[in-house]
């Protein structure tokens, strides 16, 4: 004969125990700088919310006064600079936005 055994085919058990799952494949630092990256894309879409609602107060004929449109020129630069601020990763790599502190708009 050709000497050929007969094998059994591995049991779906014993494939799952040998086959790495998708997010094992990639490095712990890429699974995080994409988790990272995608929380941060987020804040951005919120922080730009927040600047369009108040685009109102840095136009030339609001009725505010100086002073307060000043307080919101700082509230809007706060805003901008929200990106300055660290985001970190907990051990199931999932960004903590929560720890992004949001500034408070004037009253």
């Amino acid at each position: 004969m050709s000497g050929s055994e007969d094998v059994a085919a591995p049991t779906t058990p014993e494939i799952e125990a040998e086959t790495l799952s998708y997010a094992e494949m990639i490095p712990l630092a890429d699974r995080q700088e994409v988790a990272i990256g995608g929380a941060w894309y987020r804040i951005r879409v919120e922080r730009n919310e927040k600047l369009t609602a108040t685009d109102w107060t840095q136009v030339p004929d609001n009725t505010i006064t100086p002073e307060k449109k000043s307080e919101w020129l700082v509230y809007r630069q706060s805003l901008r600079d929200i990106t300055t601020q660290t985001i970190t990763v907990d051990d199931a790599d999932i960004p903590n936005v929560s720890s992004i502190t949001w500034p408070t708009p004037p009253q």
